[in-house]
């Protein structure tokens, strides 16, 4: 069984140590991938040791954080009885969250523990509105991250989540033409970008006020909304 963990990069320092995870992959703002074990996260600098299959051969890879999207740890063999890590949780950096409490320490407890000390905010994003406004300004390179809930109903019998519509097709009249219908977009200043249901940190690229919205041409036959919990 496998189970997937996304690091944000808000942490100004992460050293591993000996702890060494299977398969962790360091994911590019330019779209480039890298299998492999995080090394370090410190003073703005990230160490990833590439496996071949990444690259020719393999390798040290070095990168500003600035020019990095997300790191997904990926952990193998998870057992209840057996953590991996010890200390009896499941979670590499915290509390299992796999547990029964969807709001307590599973899903946004100390299982999310680089989220500590970030400020955050609860916004109902209707599917019959283009753009809410989040009271949330935010500055060119700031990091934030979106904790994603509920459906929207985009449509007749097209009800989905925030990761939008599966093998959705192009749409020239969407905010965002190439990503899926009814998906959660955001909005900062002139630059729209899509979130969909990703809780890994976002850089921002512009500075100003931050809207969310829907993915879609046609608001008008839309209900129901999304409940997005914003960390920034």
């Amino acid at each position: 069984m496998f189970v997937s963990r996304t690091l944000a990069l808000g942490l100004a320092t992460l050293s591993l140590g000996a702890v060494t995870a299977v398969a962790d992959t360091l994911i590019m703002e330019d779209g480039r991938r890298f299998q492999g074990d995080l090394v370090s996260v410190s003073r703005g600098v990230v160490l990833f040791n590439a496996d071949a299959s990444s690259t020719t051969r393999a390798q040290r890879v070095r990168v500003n954080l600035a020019d990095v999207r997300r790191i997904n740890f990926t952990d193998d063999d998870f057992d209840n009885a057996n953590d991996r890590y010890g200390n009896g949780t499941n979670d590499r950096y915290g509390t299992d969250r796999n547990g029964t409490d969807r709001n307590g320490t599973d899903r946004y407890g100390s299982d999310r523990s680089y989220d500590a000390g970030r400020r955050e905010r609860m916004v109902s994003v209707t599917g019959r509105e283009a753009w809410t406004n989040t009271g949330i300004d935010v500055r060119a390179g700031e990091t934030i991250s979106f904790v994603t809930e509920g459906t929207i109903n985009w449509g007749p019998g097209r009800r989905d989540t925030a990761a939008g519509e599966q093998n959705s097709p192009y749409n020239q009249a969407r905010p965002i033409a190439n990503r899926p219908a009814g998906a959660l977009i955001g909005r900062i200043g002139n630059d729209t970008f899509f979130i969909g249901a990703e809780e890994g940190a976002f850089r921002a690229r512009t500075s100003g006020r931050l809207y969310l919205g829907v993915n879609d041409d046609f608001l008008n036959d839309n209900s129901g909304a999304f409940s997005v919990r914003v960390l920034y």
